[in-house]
């Protein structure tokens, strides 16, 4: 395992060749531990990964590192804001030696220790040395299935003194430690995490290596090239407890990449590189790995080669992975579903906001939507669905679909649900009806309407419609409009009549002609009373017809007077019909006021009759120049 202390500096400004062999105590600076070998090719070099274990399960595997520089002195005597950098160790060339066994499916009981062929220590080479023996445990609390999903374990561990301490190989006496270790596993993938700490005997007056208790963290992935081939990376930190007193020192850490291959027979072969992220004592300017052993794994579960979790001896496509869709997931093929599309439509067009339910032949509910206008999803191939719409209270339908290969379409077209009857009869003040009447409603539910409004025979018709709020518009030729709002009730039998009184206007090219005159006060611009009625009826007709643009309100006088009295009478007179009109729901943007006096007279001045005539109110459409507004159709 990666081992991250302080970085070394000297103490008090001795020099470096005052310490040698005769030292008491030493430091473990190799800064590699090996981790169980036990031959799965998703296991790594530093970090402990919880996988499956098999009782009777045993390796044994050894790992060749040369390690660069894992212990510099950083001299600081002579110059703090330069100092020197000398390798206390390098070169360091080993063998780190691994076994284990599998006591119980939850226990694996582990030793490792390094050999060291050589090693150079301020440039004097060290000959042959031993390192710290560790033994530990994995202790399994969830063991992943099948290596899949989450593994959690715990493996406590002990170091004995077995090292060289006086050439940086070695503890002056016990330590131990231990990490929680986590994993999880995908088809193609695993990822590992370590947390736990290390105790390590204190080391005192040794170049300022004074030893500490660290944390250990540790992150690693593993990727499957094939069944038996695996890359990894993995980042192990061991951060200390206590912080180091000289420049130099802080909390380094390395990065390992590795390769691992794994015969069918058992035998495994690794390699592998490490480098720092950040240096210090133990993290090594690089190592270089090469490696291998041999694992008697479990019983040889079914090979599967396409890792789709169907071994191959029940695979249909043992080279092509399950597509999990709920389409044949246990042939091991990468069945495709199709897609089914709906449209629900009303009067023949795809219509919005309906409410979809979709359900399987055995009554499964697939889907609930409320659609766009189209809806569309994955579907089983060569199966049948229930299709079920509504919108609203009034519109329903259902069909089914069949679903083949690719694409599949079906449209759902809704009716109306004629829940209430409404009887509808147009007459004059007497009573009468009404030859010629139209019939046109305004609604927020259309839906529960009829596509079109019934023709009325002598003033009268019967209509199958759906609930809700409908307002009921009846016009005919020489009267006036009239509309009734009518709130309708499942089950409900209506009856409206509509009394429409003689129009007060008529609508010819470009004009809005009154039938009557618009009355004022003598010599004033207050409108009488008894002309309020005409022009409620005037602005009624402008506000239905929005498409007519603006209205100028002309006033006109006979020629009795100045002109200047005239024209200014005229012009106020105008204005009140403006606003009027606009106190009563036009928009006074479309309203302009314009007098004129007495300069456009229509019959004689010189005769009562005809300046009475000559005294008037005009309305014109100014941008319907060409053709005279219309009454809309609702």
């Amino acid at each position: 395992m990666l081992r991250i202390s302080a970085v070394c500096a000297v103490a008090l400004g001795l020099p470096a060749v005052a310490w040698g062999q005769d030292q008491d105590g030493g430091l473990d600076a190799h800064g590699f531990v090996l981790t169980a070998q036990d031959g799965d090719v998703r296991d790594g070099y530093v970090l402990h990964r919880p996988g499956a274990m098999d009782r009777g399960q045993w390796f044994v595997g050894g790992v060749l590192e040369l390690a660069n520089r894992p212990l510099v002195l950083i001299d600081a005597s002579a110059d703090p804001d330069d100092p020197s950098r000398e390798p206390a160790l390098t070169n360091v060339l080993g063998l780190n030696l691994t076994g284990g066994a599998t006591l119980h499916p939850r226990v694996r009981l582990t030793a490792s220790m390094p050999l060291f062929f050589t090693s150079r220590s301020f440039g004097e080479n060290q000959g042959l040395a031993a390192g710290d023996l560790r033994l530990d445990a994995m202790l399994l609390a969830v063991t992943p299935e099948d290596e899949l999903g989450v593994g959690l374990g715990l493996v406590p561990w002990i170091d004995l003194p077995t090292g060289a301490t006086s050439k940086f190989l070695g503890r002056p006496g016990i330590g131990g430690g231990g990490v929680v270790a986590m994993s999880y596993g995908f088809p193609r993938a695993t990822v590992t995490a370590n947390l736990g700490a290390q105790f390590d005997p204190e080391v005192e007056g040794l170049l300022n290596l004074t030893g500490s208790d660290a944390l250990i963290s540790g992150l690693g992935a593993n990727v499957l090239v094939t069944e038996r081939d695996a890359l990894g990376i993995e980042l192990d930190v061991l951060s200390p407890l206590r912080a180091n007193d000289r420049k130099g020192a802080g909390a380094p850490a390395e990065l390992t990449v590795s390769f691992r291959h794994r015969t069918e027979s058992g035998p495994y072969f690794n390699a592998g590189f490490a480098a720092p992220v950040s240096r210090g004592a133990g993290a090594a300017a690089w190592r270089l790995f090469l490696g291998g052993g041999f694992g008697k794994l479990g019983p040889a579960a079914p090979k599967d080669k396409d890792l789709d979790g169907i071994t191959d001896d029940l695979d249909a496509c043992p080279t092509e992975p399950e597509v999990v869709n709920g389409y044949r997931d246990e042939d091991g093929c990468p069945d495709g579903l199709s897609t089914l599309l709906v449209d629900v439509t009303w009067n023949g067009a795809p219509v919005a906001g309906a409410d979809l339910i979709v359900e399987a032949a055995d009554g499964t509910l697939t889907e609930a939507a409320t659609t766009a206008q189209s809806w569309s999803a994955a579907a089983t191939p060569d199966s049948t669905y229930k299709l079920t719409a509504k919108k609203g209270d009034c519109l329903v339908g259902d069909t089914t679909a069949r679903v083949g290969d690719g694409e599949s379409r079906a449209a759902v077209p809704l009716v109306l649900v004629a829940s209430a009857t409404v009887k509808v009869s147009v007459v004059d003040s007497s009573g009468n009806p009404i030859d010629g009447a139209r019939l046109a409603w305004e609604t927020d539910t259309p839906e529960c309407l009829p596509a079109e409004p019934p023709a009325l025979t002598r003033g009268a018709s019967t209509i199958e419609l759906g609930p809700g709020k409908h307002t009921f518009i009846v016009s005919a030729p020489n009267y006036r409009i009239a509309e009734q709002v009518v709130d309708v009730n499942k089950g409900a039998d209506e009856a409206l009549v509509f009394e429409l009184a003689p129009t007060k206007l008529k609508l010819e090219k470009s004009r809005i002609v009154i039938l009557e005159k618009v009355q004022f006060e003598t010599n004033k611009a207050t409108i009488k009373p008894e002309s309020f009625e005409l022009l409620d009826e005037v602005a009624d007709i402008i506000n239905r017809n929005p498409g007519a643009g603006r209205v100028e309100v002309q006033g006109h006088t006979d020629d009795r007077g100045s002109d200047s009295y005239n024209l200014e009478l005229s012009q106020r007179r105008a204005e009140s019909v403006r606003r009027y009109l606009a106190d009563h729901g036009v928009d006074k943007d479309r309203l302009i006021a314009v007098g004129f006096g007495e300069t456009k007279p229509i019959a004689d001045n010189g005769t009562a009759a005809g300046r009475a005539e000559n005294r008037r109110v005009e309305f014109l459409l100014i941008d319907q120049k060409d053709q005279a507004i219309e009454e809309p159709a609702h």
